[in-house]
């Protein structure tokens, strides 16, 4: 193995497997056979080398005993006499017509010095989702219960239904399944009195329903960052706060409660802050919340008084005493 001698992803040629590689370890997992319990279909990557250029990467079930104990997720190895194999399955998760397959021949090195970035996170807007980008942040703004269903397997299927608020705004509909959604429920449940929960959706799946674009997991190569305390999520955190909540309430509430927003959110969420100068212009009647700072409170008079029935005016009470039949005093 040359180490001098690294073969950036995007220089590879298929017809050799006499290249050696230096990536970083993204994503790995271990698919089952959905028809035969227990059975494992080998290894699944997702690797990225220096130049921040994303493949996938398979270990086949046979060769499965020799590289399954050298590799781990978010480490880094050269990789030495793999090859090329055009991506039979409709699940191809980058533009890349091939993945890198690791064989009995392929030898797997650690590497010390990768310099390049450890999640490789690549943030899209709105516009770019509907062209087929991935990699989305977004702020959890409504959640369900965990509902059952069955799948096309005969299999019952775990899922629950997420709106999702991004810093300008703009709403999205995410259904996160199985082993996602116990990991997303399972934050909830644990955090119930956290506001502002950052949801970081990597390598999910978009996809149409009715007309609308709807966010899932893709399969087990998805990856959910639920508010880490990474640069990314951070600066989004900063960002929204600023923007979003500095214009109205936002129907802000902890993610402990899920459901509809009520009544007094949707409220808050509809209309913006006015000051004390935009009420003096208003020239029609209007809904509107005003933020201001009490300064002091004046206890000595009641802000209530009793008003008459009739004609809705101030009235003055009095006590009338009157001689009781037996002598007594009653007040009236």
């Amino acid at each position: 193995m040359d180490k001098n001698r690294v073969t950036f992803l995007n220089n590879l040629d298929w017809r050799s497997k006499l290249f050696t590689i230096k990536v970083n370890v993204l994503r790995l997992w271990i698919p089952v056979n959905p028809k035969r319990e227990g059975e494992t279909l080998g290894i699944e990557m997702v690797v990225m080398d220096e130049q921040g250029t994303r493949m996938q990467a398979t270990v086949s079930s046979k060769f499965m005993k020799k590289h399954e104990i050298l590799l781990n997720e978010h480490e880094c190895y050269y990789i030495y006499k793999s090859q090329l194999s055009v991506i039979m399955s409709n699940l191809k998760h980058f533009e890349k017509e091939h993945a890198i397959s690791l064989n009995f021949d392929t030898s797997v090195k650690k590497c010390e010095n990768f310099y390049g970035s450890v999640y490789c996170i690549r943030l899209v807007s709105f516009e770019s989702i509907k062209a087929g980008e991935v990699d989305v942040k977004y702020r959890l703004d409504e959640w369900s219960e965990p509902e059952v269903t069955k799948i096309k397997m005969g299999k019952d299927s775990k899922y629950m239904n997420m709106q999702l608020l991004d810093e300008e705004g703009i709403k999205l509909k995410c259904t996160l399944w199985d082993e996602y959604c116990d990991q997303m429920f399972g934050y909830i449940q644990s955090h119930k009195e956290e506001v502002d929960v950052v949801l970081l959706v990597q390598f999910g799946s978009f996809y149409k329903y009715k007309g609308k674009i709807m966010l899932s997991n893709a399969f087990q190569i998805t990856r959910l960052f639920i508010n880490p305390d990474i640069e990314e999520i951070r600066s989004f955190r900063t960002k929204f706060v600023e923007k979003i909540c500095k214009t109205s309430s936002n129907g802000q509430k902890s993610i402990g409660s899920s459901g509809n927003i009520s009544l007094a959110d949707d409220f808050l969420f509809k209309h913006p802050f006015s000051n004390f100068l935009d009420i003096t212009l208003l020239d029609k009647p209007c809904e509107l919340i005003v933020h201001g700072l009490i300064m002091s409170v004046d206890d000595k008079d009641d802000w209530y008084y009793v008003g008459c029935d009739q004609c809705n005016r101030k009235v003055e009470t009095t006590f009338v005493i009157e001689e009781a039949e037996d002598g007594a005093e009653e007040p009236k």
